[in-house]
């Protein structure tokens, strides 16, 4: 199974800080490029539209104008061929018998009109038969018969009689396209029935010259029935061709004179072309201008290519920026992922640290309340964890918690969470329970699995686990009250002999807040002068007199009254207050041995317990005992240090070094509790331990068990090989007394001589027992007698 199984954070606090934060910064960045995007092409399109609409309306006038123009000029062009054949029919109606062909004022005119045309204008006469005769004609014959054409013909209809604008023809004797426009002579002199004025297509030419038309635009000049009478540019490929089926002559033309218009497929030539119209007035003709639509948008179409290419290449950046920021906002989010991870993630387990562990419970708190069910908190303590530590390692002590840690995720459900709180303590959370079984299967489990040996390389380690168990709702209403209840069920399966579980009890609440209250007072206590000594005699066995005392704390509590040392003691090693108390009563104690060492005894000595927890945390108290000793002139030797074999088993390098400062200073060393523990004989010499006190295990059995009095003579003799002294404790009779006198005990501590007293007390208590000793060393029965 994968160490570092996440399952307890699936919808965990990281998870959520990261998918709202950078997910945020992604969709910001994804609609800032969509909308820039938008509003870039929103921009191009509307800037296409209307320059494409501008180009159209641009063209529009231009044709108009064109058009315009041309319609002027012709319009010109006609009325004065117009003007010119009204006035030569008034001309013969004054002049009856004048010759049209060969009137010389009539000449005259005639050559007028022809210089103002550049030529192109030839006026010709017409018999009532049809005969053609050029001006100026001296000949009699005609030179053609021209009684089919429209023109003649009109002039012989009443309903078209007067001007009439003939069909663009081919002429018969010029050879070229002409606009024929004729007149009827009124009283037709010398059978001269039709004067008409025959314009050549090439008159019109300079009419274009106003006109400047594009590549593909043209301009002309149509007759009403859809013949090309004039065209610009390439006018001769054109002339006569009839456009009468195109879009303007079948619809437009016969609702608007005038209209500019876009024919998809010009019948001139399919193409896609604007096209202005303009009908001139009073003539049967048409100005027709028109440019290719490709010409018209040449410019736009050029400004589109470089407009799309553009916003193609603006669009590709866009997207690219765009891309390179989220992929930049991803790194961010996965760098704080892990600095999220980091600081919601035990480094060394991998498994969810003591702020995850907090965020899951309260999560799990939450939905038994929203779902009305149960969850289990189990507070795992390992056990011996410390002696791994401290005798492998702390690298294998890494590695077995590691290992601790893959086997607990062995242990349990998908759906628990497991955390390591720190140190050696882990947690499990539980939800959703049908039952408390599936608890105690699990609990079960870790104290199995944690049970097995744990192979850390080259070495075998073997630990257990205390695990405390509490409910949710049932045992706290909050998280940190179910911690707290936790962690008191596992001091009480620890306390209970470890490797095993407790179930909290209201009783072990009772109890931890009787100790919360106590370790309150306790903090206050010696800066209220709550503490003080007692001491109890240690009696010499040989002369009976007082010669050392025990100096034992005690806790006068302004409202519990006297506290003795099992209830406080422990609360001052774990709060790290047992160093300064332990000065006072360094300092309290020197200053008794001073007034009694000139009240009751030159070599007066008291005893002192000094704990081991101060030797793990008392740097510098060596220091400030020796000046303490200086400063009342004691030597040290008035102080003994009463210390535990558990010490002398569990020594590191700073208790040695205060083992040895002790002994520098000439402070006797007395080792309490001789024989429960597994002390080496080669400790009693390595740090010149002066006295050794036989525990009270073996004194009490004295009179009915003689294998604790052998075994008590044992140790006496033992101690005195080694040269040190031995001290019973203990003592609560006569019967026991005298037993460690026959087998040679050098003193006796217990309630038969004195139980621990105030030092006024003891001052009383010395006297009197000084007093009984002179007395039985001068009457018969001496001590020396016991032996």
């Amino acid at each position: 199974m994968n160490l570092i199984r996440f399952h307890s954070l699936r919808p965990s606090l990281a998870g959520l800080v990261r998918s709202s934060r950078e997910r945020r910064g992604a969709h910001t960045v994804l609609l800032a490029a969509a909308l820039l995007i938008i509003v870039l092409w929103a921009s191009i399109a509307t800037v296409l539209v209307r320059s494409h609409t501008a180009a159209f309306e641009s063209e529009r006038r231009v044709l108009q104008r064109m058009s315009l123009v041309v319609e002027e000029q012709a319009r010109y062009l006609l009325s004065t061929v117009q003007a010119f054949l009204f006035n030569a029919d008034q001309l013969f109606k004054l002049r009856p018998d004048a010759d049209p062909r060969t009137d010389p004022e009539f000449m005259t005119l005639v050559e007028s009109l022809r210089r103002q045309s550049n030529g192109y204008i030839d006026i010709r006469m017409i018999t009532q038969d049809g005969d053609l005769y050029l001006l100026p004609s001296l000949s009699k014959e005609p030179l053609a018969n021209l009684r089919d054409r429209n023109y003649f013909q009109a002039q012989s209809d009443p309903a078209l009689r007067g001007l009439f604008v003939g069909h663009p023809v081919v002429g018969r004797v010029s050879g070229r396209w002409l606009l024929p426009i004729s007149y009827p002579l009124t009283g037709k002199p010398h059978g001269i029935s039709v004067i008409f004025a025959a314009i050549e297509s090439q008159a019109f030419d300079k009419l274009y010259e106003e006109g400047r038309t594009k590549p593909n635009g043209s301009i002309g000049l149509v007759h009403r029935d859809g013949s090309i009478i004039a065209r610009a540019p390439d006018g001769p490929a054109f002339l006569g061709k009839s456009i009468a089926n195109g879009e303007i002559w079948t619809r437009h033309l016969a609702q608007r004179e005038r209209a500019t218009v876009r024919l998809p497929a010009a019948v001139i030539d399919s193409q896609d072309r604007l096209t202005t119209y303009a009908a001139l007035r009073d003539f049967p003709l048409v100005v027709v201008a028109s440019s290719a639509v490709e010409d018209i948008l040449a410019d736009w179409t050029n400004a589109l290519y470089w407009s799309l290419t553009f916003g193609a290449l603006f669009t590709l950046l866009t997207v690219m920026v765009a891309w390179r920021l989220i992929r930049l906002l991803a790194s961010l989010a996965e760098a704080r992922g892990q600095v999220e991870d980091q600081a919601l993630r035990d480094s060394l387990t991998g498994l969810p640290n003591r702020r995850m562990f907090q965020d899951r419970l309260e999560q799990a708190i939450k939905k038994a309340d929203r779902f009305q069910h149960s969850v289990a908190l189990l507070f795992i303590d390992l056990d011996l964890f410390k002696e791994v530590n401290d005798t492998l390692g702390h690298s294998v002590g890494d590695l077995l918690l590691k290992n601790a840690a893959t086997r607990l995720l062995s242990s349990v459900r998908e759906s628990d969470t497991i955390a390591r709180l720190g140190g050696d303590e882990f947690t499990i959370i539980m939800s959703e329970l049908s039952g408390p079984s599936s608890v105690e299967r699990v609990a079960e489990a870790v104290l199995s699995r944690l049970a097995q040996p744990f192979r850390l390389g080259d070495e075998v380690a073997w630990i257990s686990a205390s695990i405390g168990i509490t409910f949710y709702p049932e045992d706290a209403h909050n998280a940190e009250d179910l911690i707290k209840n936790a962690d008191q069920a596992m001091y009480a399966a620890k306390n209970e002999g470890r490797n095993r579980h407790s179930y909290f009890t209201r009783s072990m609440q009772v109890t931890a807040q009787h100790r919360k209250r106590l370790l309150d007072d306790l903090r206050d206590a010696l800066q209220h002068e709550q503490f003080l000594l007692h001491y109890q005699p240690i009696v010499d066995l040989r002369s009976g007199r007082v010669a050392k005392a025990e100096a034992l704390i005690r806790w006068q509590h302004p409202m519990r009254g006297l506290i003795t040392p099992d209830q406080f003691i422990p609360l001052l090693e774990e709060t790290g207050m047992i160093s300064e108390v332990g000065d006072w009563v360094f300092r309290e104690a020197a200053n008794q041995v001073h007034r009694w060492r000139t009240m009751l005894d030159p070599e007066f000595q008291v005893s002192i317990n000094k704990s081991p927890a101060q030797f793990r945390h008392g740097a510098g108290t060596m220091a400030r005992w020796e000046r303490c000793l200086e400063s009342l002139q004691l030597p040290g030797r008035s102080i003994a240090i009463e210390i535990t074999e558990g010490l002398l088993m569990d020594v590191n390098d700073l208790a040695t070094t205060s083992l040895m400062q002790i002994s520098r200073a000439g402070i006797a060393l007395s080792l309490d509790d001789f024989g429960t523990g597994y002390s080496s004989l080669s400790y009693l010499k390595k740090f010149d331990i002066d006295y050794i006190k036989i525990d009270r295990s073996f004194i009490g059995s004295m009179e009915s068990d003689p294998d604790d009095v052998a075994l008590c003579e044992a140790i006496i003799v033992m101690a005195h090989k080694l040269g040190l002294k031995v001290i019973a404790e203990g003592v609560e009779n006569e019967a026991q007394r005298k037993l460690l006198a026959l087998i040679g005990c050098d003193f006796g501590q217990g309630y038969f001589f004195s139980p621990p007293v105030a030092p006024a007390d003891f001052e009383a208590v010395v006297q009197a027992m000084h007093a009984q000793s002179e007395h039985a060393q001068a009457g018969p029965g001496s001590a020396l007698s016991d032996r």
